[in-house]
């Protein structure tokens, strides 16, 4: 998409493959189609891979290639989420003083809808894939994280709402079994298999695992679809063509949007259309 959040180009390619060898194809498409000197990409931590983020590490004649990668707090290594989550060494957005800031010490009723953030550059190593072979290459990079009152607020109220699911879950005879969904209350709920005295067996009891809601990232991607999917079609030409017609409709209704000033939100156009 534009500025404007008007699309301009797609790509579709099969469900069963690999996500991250496709991103590398389609900035190459997009750099030659658009003509673009400068380009900045922004994915989840599932699309950039280290190969992504070489090929994006990238600044000479020829323009320059950036990423911005959102990452869960609890998948980095262990010193980086001590860093991340310490009280100390916070920095007000928008403030040009250089105060820092503890988390302990904000205000509630002040500080609500203030965004504070901590900066810091690392240095890894990891496995870049080449048309010449594979090899190990240091990566630099830039790593900001945020904290916000409100935001703090709400992924608390969604999380008090999962438990309290997850204990009428467990009141039910609920018993834990297969994966669990991130945002499914049944993680919260652990299941223990064993005999009136202790031994493993085949009698389960059901309840709330603490340890689970303690250590929960308080940090989430909130990802919005357009409804293309699922797409009940197999001959390769009508897949296009159904997201073709997708993604024509969007561009009509981005349009629609822009002319009515952003006046209104999607709820309210698409059920008067």
């Amino acid at each position: 998409m534009d500025m404007d959040g008007i699309p301009i180009s797609f790509s579709i390619y099969p469900g069963n493959r690999n996500e991250q060898t496709t991103m590398i194809p389609l900035e190459e498409k997009m750099l030659s189609d658009f003509d673009m000197s400068k380009f900045v990409v922004c994915t989840d931590a599932g699309l950039s891979s280290a190969t992504n983020r070489v090929f994006n590490s990238h600044e000479g004649e020829d323009g320059m290639r950036g990423y911005i990668t959102t990452q869960p707090i609890k998948t980095l290594k262990e010193f980086l989420q001590e860093w991340c989550l310490a009280d100390d060494g916070w920095f007000l957005d928008g403030d040009e003083s250089g105060r820092k800031y503890k988390i302990s010490e904000l205000i509630e009723e002040t500080d609500k809808d203030k965004i504070f953030y901590k900066t810091r550059w690392i240095k890894e190593e990891d496995l870049v894939h080449t048309d010449q072979g594979d090899r190990k290459e240091i990566i630099e990079q830039k790593l900001v994280v945020s904290y916000s009152i409100k935001y703090r607020n709400f992924l608390r109220h969604v999380r008090e709402r999962q438990i309290e699911r997850a204990k009428k879950l467990v009141e039910s005879g609920y018993t834990s079994s297969g994966k669990k969904k991130q945002n499914d209350p049944k993680s919260f709920i652990k299941t223990d298999h064993a005999t009136k005295n202790g031994e493993v067996a085949d009698i389960a009891e059901s309840y709330i695992d603490q340890s689970v809601i303690e250590n929960e990232e308080c940090f989430r991607i909130m990802k919005a679809d357009f409804q293309a999917r699922p797409v009940y079609l197999n001959c390769q030409g009508r897949i296009l063509a159904h997201f073709i017609t997708c993604f024509i409709a969007l561009i009509v209704y981005r349009y629609l949007e822009k002319k009515l000033d952003n006046k209104y939100t999607v709820d309210q156009i698409l059920p008067t259309l």
